[in-house]
């Protein structure tokens, strides 16, 4: 299989799809009792093939069960399909390809995404990141199946670069169904995200910033209201405001007074004598 991706050609990958070549590596792929190495060539074989810009319709057949790899223990084959996904995922035929991937998988990419593998979770994220925005779809998968618990968590306690690809994921979210805004209220993420701007790189500030911006863009009048109150008072939280002095104009009583301290009055009546 390895040998068979290095040489992956136009003509060849013609040659390969007439003889049911691929058909064979999608039933590689759904088998259960697989060796961990065989299934580790087949995904190499695919991912070969979409790097050298394979049929879509090719890569769209072996997609459904390329996904039940999503479920495997082995760590590096999962890093391999995470990638393989990604590459599929930004194919021109997107919107159908991603008809395959069920709210199971969906919840298992959530998984890995708050899991303690820094680059299986940044390569979940990646995919998270292409699903939701190839597909409006999404954005209620990720809400059905518990998935704003995993992305808090990821946004809490994330390195910059998950953190940065949480913030493209949230923006998809939140311009694909407003919704959820009212959800990532009850789960007081976006106070975290105002802690977070005080600690993180430019670069992160800049992604934190436009999903605020794009919950204030989106978000109804209804939504904004729990959520601005919110925000202002984890604002002057931030800036250890206890007590809020009020400026009011002086009375008639205050002008007849002088505001000068005592000694100071002392001093000028003696001037006067």
């Amino acid at each position: 299989m390895l040998a068979l991706g290095n040489m992956l050609s136009a003509g060849v990958k013609e040659c390969l799809a007439r003889i049911g070549v691929f058909e064979r590596i999608g039933e590689v792929l759904g088998f259960k009792k697989v060796p961990a190495r065989v299934k580790e060539a087949a995904v190499y074989l695919l991912r070969a093939l979409v790097e050298a810009g394979g049929d879509c319709s090719l890569a769209q057949g072996l997609l459904p069960k390329l996904v039940l790899s999503l479920w495997d223990s082995s760590i590096p084959l999962l890093k391999d399909t995470l990638s393989c996904l990604i590459l599929l995922l930004r194919l021109p035929a997107v919107p159908t390809l991603t008809q395959t991937i069920s709210s199971a998988a969906v919840k298992t990419l959530l998984s890995h995404a708050a899991g303690d593998d820094e680059e299986l979770c940044e390569l979940a994220l990646m995919c998270l990141v292409n699903l939701t925005c190839a597909d409006d779809v999404f954005a209620e998968t990720v809400v059905g199946v518990g998935g704003l618990e995993a992305i808090r968590k990821v946004t809490v306690a994330g390195t910059n670069a998950q953190v940065s690809s949480v913030c493209t994921l949230l923006i998809n979210l939140v311009v694909s169904d407003p919704a959820v805004i009212s959800a990532l209220t009850e789960l007081r993420l976006y106070p975290e995200i105002l802690r977070l701007i005080k600690t993180r790189s430019v670069d992160v500030l800049e992604k934190l910033v436009l999903v605020l911006q794009s919950t204030l863009l989106k978000g109804s009048e209804e939504q904004l209201k729990p959520l601005i109150s919110d925000l202002l008072g984890t604002t002057l939280n931030l800036l250890n405001v206890k007590d809020c002095l009020l400026y009011t104009s002086p009375s008639p009583r205050d002008r007849q007074k002088s505001r000068m301290p005592s000694s100071a009055c002392k001093k000028k009546k003696k001037k006067k004598k």
